[in-house]
């Protein structure tokens, strides 16, 4: 038996050592080299008039949810709002990017409630203080996905089909659509969308305004299907975008002295001066107490320069005016006590 059982065992420990060579050998998937998957954070906003529009591009923001969900990582811009609207309500612990964002978050709540030195309040959302780029850096989304609607609109349609006249509606929504790279805040696509839905009606039917809301759901929900399909379609381009990480110099004159300049809801300096930042897309804020704000989306390039007039606000016209006038007021006072000096006071003729 035991003249059996060495051989066994020498043959075993071979079959062994030859099965580790070849696993050894074989390449195994590295956890390093799997792709993770994306964090797409998703906004949209309505740039139309009508401020009762709001509800679909609410509508449009949940269908682009509903459609990337099961394929990548989504920040809804609920998420964050209603987790940062608990934690206003108890103090915030630095734990995570998170929780840092969210504390950041708080100070600005805190802040829309107070009033600057002329009594203005800053009424400016949390998007609008801080732009894609800020937020995306904060919550660590890989990419921002920014889908507008633009323009919301409704044409009566007459036609004649087989010799039968028609009264159709049409309804059109035009959306911009951005991805932005969320690291450096590149453009990766900016493209328009159009998507449109025809309500059929025979001679004697009239469209009203219901019709058309009743219909903006369905088209809603098309245009999500929509812009989704154009970033599925683009996701190589995403993937693959590389920005140019490059500080560049630009330039910042105001017609306002020491105005404060933000970058991206971060102050860099004052103005007029030369300040430095990555080229892209950045939104720029500059203000100064008594003055109205000014804030708009530009593209930084090497040796930029941006000339932004301040307007005052009523209140400081006001102080002004005042201000004008006490001293108007001042300068007769000391004019008639100067002559009162040299000359006596003014004699009237007594009869």
């Amino acid at each position: 038996m035991m003249s059996l059982k060495i051989p066994f065992i020498a043959v075993t420990l071979l079959a062994f050592v030859a099965c580790g060579n070849v696993c050894a050998e074989t390449p195994q998937p590295s956890t390093d080299k799997v792709d993770k998957p994306l964090a797409v954070a998703i906004f949209s906003r309505n740039k139309t008039r009508d401020a009762g529009y709001e509800k679909y591009a609410d509508m449009l923001r949940s269908g682009l949810v509903s459609q990337l969900s099961g394929k990548f990582t989504v920040i809804d811009k609920d998420d964050v709002v209603n987790v940062f609207e608990r934690e206003t309500k108890k103090e915030v612990t630095k734990s995570s990017d998170l929780w840092s964002y969210l504390q950041m978050l708080s100070e600005l709540k805190k802040e829309e409630k107070e009033a600057d030195k002329q009594g203005n309040v800053d009424n400016r959302t949390i998007e609008q203080k801080s732009s894609a780029l800020r937020i995306s850096q904060a919550i660590g989304a890989n990419y921002f996905l920014i889908a507008d609607v633009e323009e919301i609109v409704s044409n009566n349609i007459k036609d004649t089909v087989y010799g039968n006249q028609v009264n159709d509606m049409r309804i059109t929504a035009d959306l911009a659509v951005k991805i932005l790279d969320g690291v450096r805040g590149g453009t990766i696509l900016a493209e328009n969308v159009r998507v449109e839905k025809r309500l059929r009606g025979d001679e004697k039917t009239i469209f009203n305004p219901e019709d058309v809301a009743q219909a903006l759901p369905v088209l809603m929900k098309q245009a999500a299907g929509d812009v989704a399909k154009k970033f599925l379609d683009n996701i190589e381009k995403v993937r693959g975008f590389e920005v140019d990480a490059v500080k560049v110099k630009f330039k910042v004159k105001t017609n306002v002295p020491s105005s404060t300049v933000e970058i991206d809801g971060m102050a860099i300096g004052t103005a007029p001066g030369e300040f430095q930042a990555i080229s892209g897309a950045h939104r720029i804020r500059v203000t100064k107490d008594g003055y109205r704000a000014f804030e708009r989306d530009v593209n930084i390039i090497a040796n930029a320069e941006f000339s932004v007039s301040l307007e005052e606000t009523g209140e400081r016209q006001d102080a002004k005016i005042k201000s004008d006038t006490a001293e108007a007021d001042n300068y007769s006072t000391k004019k008639k006590a100067d002559a009162e000096y040299k000359h006596g006071p003014k004699k009237t003729a007594d009869w």
